[in-house]
């Protein structure tokens, strides 16, 4: 079997090697002075591309064929492949922080087989906070947030559905990046007739949040991806929020390569239940931006 890249083609053990190193790999820069101009090799960032940019993953029997398509570098990516085995989609548009996904598998009519479907969005994006009169070496301690919801249904008993999201903190160009914590991942494996009833809708809520610590005017990258895996006759739409969100201090803003600006995206809605969550990471990250700032 082949994997298809844009118009590269890697050969099926190439391919195990590629899943594994684009979805959870977020390596640092490769230059050591923080200060410095931003450096990327290609291909340090998985399979290639320096951020900022967009992937969309997309396979299963009966959609897309044998083949598997993978596609980046773009920061806004809109993927829709389809065919009569189901529907996929993908979108990624980093200026919103945001990632959608959508995947339905119909049937195929062999009661003896159960072709699904996965669809996959990741964002590679650098990010930077500011503040006017603020000096450099300051350092400020903020959290992100990753959230999604969406609904489901599954119209087979035996079968099951599955969503993921992911959220991952890396420093550049051995910048200090403080991570005191977090929930870097969540996700979500529903069982017809068990956790969700049959022939029904359902909603399906994640979030993921990392509690950090930063310089000012020194860029920080997050990867972060959505996924979503569905068997015969079912679906899972992502398509209305999975959106990356900042609780940031008073007069802090966060701007982003890719075109994020705090100050023009929706904030986080409040009170949340998963503020509680963070406060005693936030606390950490605190204590820990005054060391630094007494070292400086």
């Amino acid at each position: 079997m082949e994997f298809r890249i844009g118009r590269a083609t890697l050969s099926a053990r190439s391919r195990g090697i590629v899943g594994a190193v684009v979805l959870f790999c977020a390596s640092p820069f490769a230059a050591a002075d923080p200060t410095g101009p931003l450096s990327c090799v290609e291909g340090q960032f998985g399979v290639g591309g320096c951020p900022p940019y967009g992937q969309v993953i997309f396979f299963g029997a009966g959609v897309t064929g044998p083949n598997s398509v993978f596609e980046y570098e773009r920061p806004v990516l809109d993927f829709s492949p389809s065919a009569p085995g189901g529907t996929l989609r993908g979108v990624v548009d980093l200026s919103q922080g945001l990632l959608r996904t959508y995947a339905q598998a119909n049937d195929d009519g062999n009661p003896s087989t159960n072709n699904g479907a996965s669809m996959n969005a990741v964002g590679v994006d650098l990010f930077t906070l500011h503040r006017l009169g603020a000096p450099s070496p300051d350092f400020f301690s903020f959290s992100v947030v990753f959230t999604a919801e969406g609904v489901g249904g599954i119209d087979n008993p035996f079968y099951s559905v599955g969503s993921y999201l992911s959220i991952r903190p890396d420093s550049v160009n051995g910048a200090p990046l403080g991570i005191s914590g977090g929930k870097l991942d969540a996700g979500s494996v529903l069982q017809a007739g068990t956790h969700v009833p049959v022939f029904q809708q359902f909603s399906v809520n994640l979030m993921t949040f990392a509690n950090l610590s930063a310089r000012l005017d020194q860029p920080f990258q997050l990867t972060f991806s959505l996924r979503t895996d569905v068997s015969e006759r079912s679906f899972l739409d992502f398509m209305h929020t999975a959106r990356i969100s900042f609780l940031l201090p008073e007069g802090v803003t966060v701007t982003s390569m890719g075109g994020f600006d705090s100050a023009g995206v929706p904030a986080i809605p409040e009170p949340s239940t998963w503020l509680l969550m963070m406060a005693a990471g936030l606390a950490g990250t605190a204590r820990l931006a005054r060391i630094r700032r007494r070292d400086v």
